[in-house]
């Protein structure tokens, strides 16, 4: 499937991705720091910030760039990212960026709505997610 083979078919532009971590950079200085994307294209997904370490500074993907493409030097540099179902969590693990404990999803639906992603991902409860529950009848 031609969904795994991303990194086959994109051209890195090495200037722009240096110039959006050098504006990271010059908000927070060399600190780690965690990447937050939680806009999807239909929803945006709320998560309990408690989960983010406290005096690490959470930086929220925007419209620094118009293209997604100059994020990925600030993605391969933070310490984990929180994303919710966008092209960002899709791009994060199509090219298996980061480890497996430094990915985090708040999901925007319930599993079974939820994309194929091949990485593991650790998931975060969406708070505006309504809870589902089965009641087992005897």
């Amino acid at each position: 499937m031609n969904k795994w083979r991303l990194n086959e078919c994109i051209t890195r532009d090495h200037d722009r991705e240096s110039q959006v971590l050098d504006k990271i950079r010059s908000q927070i200085g060399d600190k780690p720091y965690i990447l937050v994307h939680v806009q999807g294209s239909d929803h945006r997904a709320r998560f309990d910030p408690s989960v983010i370490p406290e005096g690490m500074p959470a930086i929220e993907i925007n419209e620094l760039t118009d293209r997604v493409w100059d994020w990925l030097l600030a993605i391969e540099n933070a310490t984990a990212v929180i994303f919710t179902d966008s092209v960002y969590s899709n791009i994060v693990d199509q090219l298996q960026l980061l480890d497996d404990d430094s990915r985090y999803l708040v999901p925007r639906s319930h599993i079974g709505l939820t994309p194929v992603l091949g990485c593991h991902w650790n998931w975060i409860e969406n708070l505006d997610l309504p809870k589902r529950a089965v009641t087992i009848k005897a």
